[in-house]
């Protein structure tokens, strides 16, 4: 069933892995060709957004800001996910903070060590990586995106796949369909 109703075709589904994570599609089509078309045409779209938000592709504009600190003419998606973030991390008195990459990596590679102390990091340390963390002080627009002080870095860890999955569901809805169930590390239902 589909909304309360019998779903309208067979289940076609593609399962791989998306923007880090493990992503499946399914979708009800009467036409399964029609079907595996859409399933191609919404993995275009996630390539094609991995490219700005991957944290680990050395070709997405994510990597490319947080090697420079800054960049010229950002992709509009990446500025419309910032936005998001900025209204977040106002809804949230900066308890969501995309700047917290230097925080991961400190505890990461403490924790990494087989002689790591249980405690935690130096707090010098703790401090020099807390130096890098502030949403609040990104600048970005329309032309621009940068940061205040080297060394700062975002993660777009924490909203990136939900904003993916949303983004092929409206690319699913435009297209026709009613019924599928889209999960690229997050999952929405239609």
């Amino acid at each position: 069933l589909c909304g309360g109703a019998q779903a309208q075709g067979p289940l076609v589904r593609w399962q791989g892995q998306a923007m880090g994570a493990v992503a499946t599609l399914q979708i009800h089509h009467h036409d399964r060709a029609a079907a595996q078309r859409l399933i191609e045409l919404s993995l275009a779209e996630v390539r094609r957004l991995e490219l700005i938000f991957s944290l680990y592709r050395e070709d997405s504009a994510l990597f490319a800001l947080n090697r420079q600190g800054m960049l010229v003419a950002p992709p509009h998606e990446l500025v419309a996910l910032l936005t998001e973030c900025r209204r977040y991390s106002e809804l949230t008195d900066g308890r969501f903070d995309p700047t917290v990459q230097a925080l991961w990596i400190l505890y990461r590679d403490h924790f990494s060590k087989s002689d790591a102390a249980p405690q935690g990091p130096p707090p010098t340390a703790l401090r020099a990586a807390l130096d890098r963390v502030g949403f609040d002080k990104v600048v970005f627009n329309a032309d621009r995106i940068a940061f205040p002080h080297g060394g700062m870095t975002l993660t777009l860890n924490g909203i990136a796949q939900g904003y993916v999955t949303d983004c092929v569901v409206n690319l699913l809805r435009r297209e026709g369909i009613e019924c599928s169930l889209v999960d690229m590390g997050e999952s929405r239902a239609l």
